[in-house]
């Protein structure tokens, strides 16, 4: 089973390794960015329990880290309806469906993309460019 979990532990005994020092990640230090709530790890066939253990707070490893919060989300910044719908998810206090097993969310058709994502994220900008200059 492969989860962010065990990437961490992999991640935690290679610095260990490479660096010849027992503390965790070899004493190097390690930057995470992200929401907790809206990057909960994907356990291939997983229960809820399965989520849970797996996320970097159930990791003997969390205690070694120090969390420093932003005040303001400048990547969702005016997306109040998406943004509320990932707290929503995060807390699990959306509302359940009769047709979803009880671990799964319904994703708004607003928030589906059938189209070309590329192009939808990033515009016209990105598909014009030059691979060469991409690759730089």
């Amino acid at each position: 089973m492969y989860s962010s979990a065990t990437s961490r532990s992999c991640i935690d005994l290679l610095l260990k390794e490479i660096m010849n020092n027992a503390k965790p990640f070899g004493g190097k230090v390690i930057v995470i960015g992200g929401n907790f709530q809206h990057t909960l790890p994907a356990v291939h066939r997983g229960t809820h329990v399965d989520v849970i253990e797996s996320c970097i707070k159930s990791s003997p490893l969390w205690p070694v880290f120090t969390c420093l919060s932003l005040t303001e989300n400048m990547c969702s910044c005016g997306q109040n309806q998406h943004n509320k719908w990932l707290l929503n998810v995060g807390t699990g206090s959306f509302p359940q469906l009769e047709t979803l097993s009880y671990d799964c969310v319904e994703i708004p058709q607003r928030m589906i993309e059938d189209d070309n994502l590329i192009y939808c994220i990033y515009g016209g900008n990105l598909i014009d460019m030059d691979m060469e200059r991409l690759a730089k």
